[in-house]
């Protein structure tokens, strides 16, 4: 076998929503190399944003995440991923943006058994949202009585979202 040297770079910077750096914020890569098929890598922020990551050439997707937790407390939204980047020893990517979005909208309503169903909950209902720009949102409808549940899902505005529960 060939070995093929990782010395193409990614380089770039993670934002909160207001713009400002993110550190210890997870940045990934993965994609295709003409020399070593799939490849995939990960590095973390510095205090101030910035990351690298070293890949051989070939075309990446680059994207940036939080743990679910955080990002529900923040009351953010991980960054769209940037696809179709190509790099090689010779032609590195750098100036990359990946900026954290901040959830400024609501949908609420409430989920109610069919007219003469007699079911007693044994459970929360749980409640999922997508959107046509490829979000999604969920949450666990609690039970207002015994046959109505209210939920809340935070969400971005400035596009159609559809809902569906079980």
């Amino acid at each position: 076998f060939r070995v093929w040297p990782i010395n193409a770079t990614l380089q770039g910077r993670a934002l909160k929503p207001d713009g400002t750096g993110l550190s210890e914020a997870f940045v990934y890569a993965e994609g295709e190399s003409p020399h070593v098929g799939y490849f995939e890598t990960h590095a973390r922020t510095d205090r101030f944003g910035y990351f690298r990551l070293v890949v051989p050439e070939g075309e990446y997707v680059v994207g940036a995440g939080l743990p679910p937790r955080v990002l529900e407390k923040r009351g953010w939204v991980n960054p769209r991923p940037i696809e179709g980047l190509v790099v090689a020893p010779d032609a590195p990517v750098s100036g990359l943006r990946l900026r954290f979005r901040e959830l400024d909208g609501r949908i609420d309503g409430t989920i109610r058994f069919a007219s003469g169903l007699s079911v007693t909950p044994m459970s929360p209902a749980y409640v999922w949202a997508w959107s046509d720009d490829d979000e999604r949102a969920e949450t666990v409808a609690l039970t207002d009585t015994v046959d109505t549940f209210a939920y809340e899902l935070d969400v971005l505005s400035g596009t159609v979202w559809h809902v569906g529960a079980v």
